[in-house]
């Protein structure tokens, strides 16, 4: 999985748009977007140690993300709260980050600087119990990463994270991009954060390689499952239904790059 074009063309949008940066300064070197990806493949491995399900990568936390990272390099300051005083619940609402029924945003923020690489930025997370517990919170299902390097060369690090309502991702092989045998892992997530305005406890899945679940029948939920894709190298994807105890249904998907087969399979 990489990063998504319409990703970095959201944050250009904002940033010129909402923000009035220069066009000139809206374009974070291709080193810093490479580095926010790989921000959340360490997250996700921090996660797995835990026994946790991993965070998907979503486009509106990375603007939200992106925008902030570049405002603390251009405008020299580091702090949760801008100048201006908006907190990180705020720009994430900004950016368009959905509420739960309650009218408020599952939304929560890291921020690193200093450190010239992710590996750095992770450790000193780590180190720290309140970014930890912000990297292993259970609720978390989504996350969004902005890097960008100021003109003294320091480079800024930020970490949105967050949960919004009836979203409830599906992970093949922990959101890996690739993989060389048929036969893979599905995660699969549930509501923890409220069932105001979203879902119940989840109570039955049904999953498919088609998006039309030919065949398919429902079973009792679990949060991982021993899955086989189509045989044939190249883009698969999988598809799932979640139904809570009241039946409201739910539907999700993921895609992985299926490189060759192993073990004899055809």
């Amino acid at each position: 999985m990489t990063l998504s074009l319409r990703a970095v063309i959201m944050w250009i949008v904002v940033l010129v748009l909402t923000c009035g940066i220069p066009v000139g300064l809206a374009f974070a070197a291709p080193d810093d977007a490479t580095m926010a990806w790989r921000v959340v493949e360490l997250v996700n491995q921090e996660r797995a140690k835990a026994g946790l399900l991993p965070l998907k990568w979503n486009d509106t936390l990375a603007a939200a993300a992106s925008v902030y990272a570049q405002d603390m390099a251009v405008r020299g300051f580091f702090a949760h709260n801008s100048p201006e005083g908006t907190t990180p619940v705020q720009r994430a609402r900004q950016a368009g980050y959905e509420p739960y029924g309650w009218g408020e945003l599952y939304v929560g923020e890291n921020l690193a600087r200093g450190f010239s690489n992710p590996e750095g930025a992770m450790q000193g997370w780590m180190a720290s119990e309140g970014h930890r517990n912000n990297v292993l919170r259970p609720e978390y299902r989504e996350l969004g990463v902005g890097v960008f390097t100021a003109p003294s060369g320091i480079k800024l690090f930020v970490q949105e994270f967050g949960s919004r309502p009836k979203v409830l991702p599906l992970f093949i092989n922990g959101d890996a991009s690739t993989t060389v045998s048929s036969e893979v892992n599905l995660s699969l997530c549930t509501e923890m954060v409220s069932s105001w305005g979203s879902v119940g406890e989840i109570t039955g899945m049904m999953v498919s390689n088609s998006p039309d679940f030919a065949g398919a029948a429902w079973e009792p939920y679990r949060s991982s499952k021993t899955w086989t894709l189509p045989s044939t190298a190249g883009t698969r994807n999988v598809y799932v239904r979640l139904r809570d105890r009241s039946g409201i249904v739910l539907e999700a998907s993921d895609e992985i790059l299926l490189l060759g087969v192993q073990g004899g399979e055809r």
